[in-house]
């Protein structure tokens, strides 16, 4: 079993349970020192980049199985970025924890502060919404299928959550209405 340091998204419960077809077992707040995260200049995730300065806060996953890990590294899957997952140690209230980091091989450009509560706000439901459709193709293997398609699926995700959120008609009159 391997742990992991999430800092961005993936701690959003909806989108990592997507991601893991199940729901995670709990979370444990940590720091990473000398680690800054980061909104992506021209996006709404966050990246995560070597700061001397920094502390990058985030938490602890435990417990991951190979079939975990399988899944999460096919979520992570980003040729603009081409995520390693390297070794840290971060801490804890219970004390450092070794654990896996998804890191980019070169860090994208830093456009400010990220905040993973005004990110769920804006982003989280459809999000996970899409992720269930993209981990559809885990089982396949067909991850450049679902990549290059991932675009798409926020889209409908995004269209299929507004949808929801908008109240329905309940009071149109008999004969009143055209197609």
């Amino acid at each position: 079993m391997t742990s992991l340091f999430l800092y961005g998204t993936l701690r959003y419960p909806a989108l990592l349970a997507a991601v893991l077809g199940r729901d995670a077992d709990k979370m444990e707040p940590a720091t990473l020192a000398g680690y800054r995260v980061f909104r992506v200049q021209g996006a709404d995730y966050p990246g995560i980049r070597v700061d001397a300065n920094a502390q990058a806060h985030g938490a602890i996953l435990r417990n991951l199985s190979d079939e975990d890990l399988a899944r999460l590294d096919f979520y992570e899957f980003d040729p603009r970025f081409d995520y390693l997952r390297v070794s840290i140690e971060a801490k804890t209230d219970s004390g450092p924890v070794t654990a896996g980091l998804y890191m980019p091989s070169d860090p994208a450009e830093d456009g400010g502060d990220w905040s993973l509560d005004d990110w769920a706000n804006r982003h989280g439901e459809y999000t996970a919404l899409a992720a269930n459709e993209l981990m559809g193709d885990f089982a396949t293997g067909r991850q450049g299928r679902a990549r290059f398609n991932y675009t798409q699926m926020l889209v409908r995700a995004s269209s299929a959550t507004r949808a929801r959120a908008t109240p329905k008609p309940t009071n149109i009159p008999s004969g009143q209405t055209r197609v």
